[in-house]
This record gives C-alpha cells, structure tokens and sequence, in this order.
C-alpha cells in the first residue's frame, strides 16, 4: 500500500507564474520551481496576487473559483500579477505606490476592527498598524517583502547600493554573466547581516529573488549605464 498523497499539497499556477491556488511559496521554492524545466514560459515570473481568491479572472474568458474553510487572510500591497511595481526616482529614494487603505479585520468571535493603514510605507509599515490594533487579540500580522533581478542582458561588472534595514546604502559589486548569477548572489548574502537582504539563486542561475523577512523596502541605488541592463 502506497502512501496517501494530501490533497492540500496541491498548487495550481499558469504558465506566466500566477500562483492560482494551494500555499504561499518560499523565496527559494519560487526559485525552485518557476522554471522554463518545469513548464513555465521563459518569462515567466512568480505572482501570488491571484492566491486563494474566492473568484478570479484569467485570460480567455475562464474564470476560476475557490473556496478555503480556513479563510482568506492575505493583505497584498505589492505586484499585481500582470506588471512589476518597482519605481524609479532621481537624487532620492522612490516613494512606495502602496495606496491608502482600510482594512477589516474579523474574529472568529465576529468583532471586526477596522484598520487605516497610510499610502506610501512598507509592508513592515503594514504589520506595525496592525499588530498595534490586534495586540489584545489572537490575530498576529506578518510581512516579507522580495524582490527579483533577472534578464540580465550582458556579462560585466554589477554595482549599486543595496538598503533595507541599514540605514545607509551598502555596497554590492560583482563580475557576473546572464546564465550565471552565483558571483552577485554571493556579494549580497556576504551583506545579509548588515541590510536584513538575502539573494536566492534559481535552479538555473539565471534569476535572484532577493528577500526582507523584516518586510521592509528593498532599495537599490547608484545604478548607472555602466551596469547590465536587468
């Protein structure tokens, strides 16, 4: 007798990355996965916006519904699965596209606090309200904000400053080639400890997925024309 296969295991995904359905992915399970090896398109990049929602709108005119007992308790602020949210600014870090919102919250006991949280901060920004409001409750919020970098266009020599929890840029540099991204993985995690950033390297080494379990912004700056294209 075989063992039993849990049905709860299941992810489904469309060709272009959009996770539809089963449980969040790790920064190194989506490095994993999201492959052209595995059937994925070759640009495809990973989005969880269409996670576990009730219904959701796919193209062709089909139209996918779920349903979770154990409910919907993501707040996304990021990509919105068809274009990257990353913003570009000049002499000054960007300010986050994250718009104002409200955001209720109900516990099993059917009190609903609802929320403000302000446009422009950080996922970490997001959990900080929250967890103020919900303290006396038995609702925790947490954040982790990642990044890709990917497509590099020509082999040379990468550089910028890199910020997330340290308060000046930290430097990172390294000599590295489109199908081979291990040399500027590794120039960011020799950093890990002083910005809260870690790099995973896809199975095919041709994307990082740079991660802040702190949930704060992931900056990057001092890019110039002397850089690869990404």
């Amino acid at each position: 007798m075989s063992d039993r296969i849990d049905a709860s295991d299941l992810q489904i995904f469309t060709k272009e990355g959009r996770h539809i359905a089963g449980s969040a992915l790790s920064a190194e399970e989506i490095a994993e996965v999201i492959t052209a090896e595995n059937g994925f398109g070759k640009d495809a990049i990973y989005s969880g916006a269409y996670l576990n929602q009730r219904t959701t709108q796919l193209t062709a005119g089909w139209i996918f519904k779920l349903i979770a007992p154990a409910g919907y308790n993501v707040l996304r602020t990021g990509a919105n699965g068809v274009s990257a949210t990353a913003s570009a600014g000049v002499g000054r870090m960007p300010r986050s596209p994250a718009a104002d919102q409200v955001v209720a919250v109900q516990q099993a006991s059917g009190q609903i606090h609802n929320i403000a949280l302000e446009g422009g901060g950080s996922a970490a920004d997001a959990v900080e309200r929250l967890n103020a409001v919900l303290k006396n409750t038995d609702i925790t919020a947490a954040a982790i904000m990642r990044v890709e970098l990917s497509e590099f266009a020509v082999a040379g020599a990468v550089s910028f400053g890199l910020e997330s929890e340290n308060l000046e840029p930290v430097e990172i540099s390294a000599d590295i080639i489109p199908t081979d991204l291990t040399n500027l993985a590794t120039a960011i995690n020799n950093q890990s400890n002083r910005t809260g950033v870690t790099a995973h390297l896809s199975s095919n080494k041709e994307r990082l997925i740079l991660e802040s379990k702190s949930g704060k912004d992931i900056f990057l700056s001092d890019l110039t024309t002397r850089n690869p294209c990404f």
